[in-house]
């Protein structure tokens, strides 16, 4: 073997070594990058669940309730001042009407038996 072959092959060799550490380090960066990514969208979506617990707070869920019967009454004094809606409409209706108020009872009482409320207010 000449110098020349073993020259040349120690720098193939460093060139070969530096190639693959830099290809390595980029591997390493991009799959770095794309895990920061994801804990940025995983962050935003929490973030919107954070938001919209806050929004369904005791008092929302019974006021959202609350205007659902006055709906649902307004509706049904209509039907029963209509000439052509059937007895069988306007008593789904009932029924229907005495579901939500239930509903709305039950949340009431369980807002009130919770801590949920201030107990000075």
């Amino acid at each position: 073997m000449t110098n020349e072959t073993i020259f040349i092959t120690q720098i193939s060799t460093v060139i070969a070594y530096a190639g693959s550490l830099f290809v390595l380090y980029r591997l390493l960066v991009s799959q770095k990058d794309a895990v920061i990514e994801l804990l940025k969208e995983r962050l935003a979506a929490e973030s919107a669940k954070v938001v919209e617990l806050k929004a369904q707070t005791p008092d929302a869920l019974v006021n959202a309730l609350n205007s659902r019967v006055q709906i649902m009454n307004d509706e049904l004094d209509r039907l029963k001042h209509d000439g052509t809606t059937t007895a069988e409409v306007v008593s789904r209706k009932e029924q229907e009407l005495s579901s939500v108020r239930e509903q709305l009872l039950k949340l009431s009482e369980l807002i009130e038996d919770s801590d949920l409320v201030c107990p000075d207010c």
